[in-house]
């Protein structure tokens, strides 16, 4: 009979990991449209695809999520405030799943306005803090990033 105190690291360790490797719970519509992020421009199909807001389990980080329910290829256009100029294009590899979470670091006192677009058309934008992103390959997220 195994002691359960011996036992208790690898019991917390499956736990742990398990728990890591996915930080979503449901990719359902009506689970993931209950935690669409309020301050954010519909500039069409704002059904389908938001800025979501979800609790962030982390304290090194910060996550942005993206919800597209859409087919075809999703973005995230990173515009500078000062003169609206282009930053940064963020392009999702396709997947299955409809959350694209990015983890990052920001500066609240320099903000970018986030457009998502679906098949090169503006969805909805936000504005954020400058941010740049931190790779968390196990999410399953992958993404090329082109600087302006």
């Amino acid at each position: 009979m195994t002691n359960w105190w011996t036992a208790f690291p690898t019991v917390a360790l499956v736990v742990l990991v398990s728990g890591c490797s996915s930080i979503h719970h449901s990719y359902e519509y009506d689970d993931v449209t209950q935690k669409r992020m309020g301050e954010q421009l519909y500039l069409e199909d704002s059904l389908s695809v938001f800025f979501a807001k979800y609790p962030n389990p982390y304290r090194d980080k910060e996550v942005l999520w993206l919800a597209s329910f859409l087919e075809g290829a999703v973005a995230l256009e990173v515009h500078s405030m000062e003169n609206d100029s282009l930053v940064a294009v963020y392009r999702f590899d396709p997947q299955e799943a409809p959350i694209y979470p990015i983890a990052y670091r920001g500066d609240a006192a320099d903000p970018v306005k986030c457009v998502i677009t679906v098949n090169g058309r503006p969805k909805c934008a936000t504005l954020l803090p400058s941010f740049y992103v931190l790779n968390v390959p196990q999410w399953g997220t992958t993404y090329t990033i082109e600087q302006y």
